[in-house]
């Protein structure tokens, strides 16, 4: 099931809505893990990552999309880079970031 959450303009993103289905893409094919690490919104990635329902393989490209906030604003992107090291780390047996607990 697909979700209209998206970048709205540089570093702002449509809002994140808890009913959101948090492992689905957008009609831009993003997921919204993606969507909030190219935006640099912490607070959003938290509330995604931290969704009950939550996988983190289905998180996508995430270094791709983090680069991407780091061209757009350095400040955003070492506050949620430093959050998402705090908070996942790639598993290479199973080839996908995993939770750390």
């Amino acid at each position: 099931m697909n979700h209209n959450y998206q970048l709205a303009t540089s570093l702002k993103t449509t809002g994140w809505n808890p009913s959101f289905d948090v492992n689905a893409k957008n009609d831009y094919g993003m997921t919204p893990t993606e969507v909030a690490l190219q935006a640099g919104n912490l607070s959003e990635f938290v509330a995604i990552t931290s969704h009950p329902e939550f996988q983190p393989a289905s998180m996508g490209r995430v270094r791709l999309f983090m680069d991407i906030c780091r061209r757009e604003s350095e400040s955003h992107y070492k506050a949620i880079k430093q959050s998402f090291d705090a908070m996942f780390k790639y598993d290479t047996s199973v080839r996908a970031y995993v939770k750390l607990a």
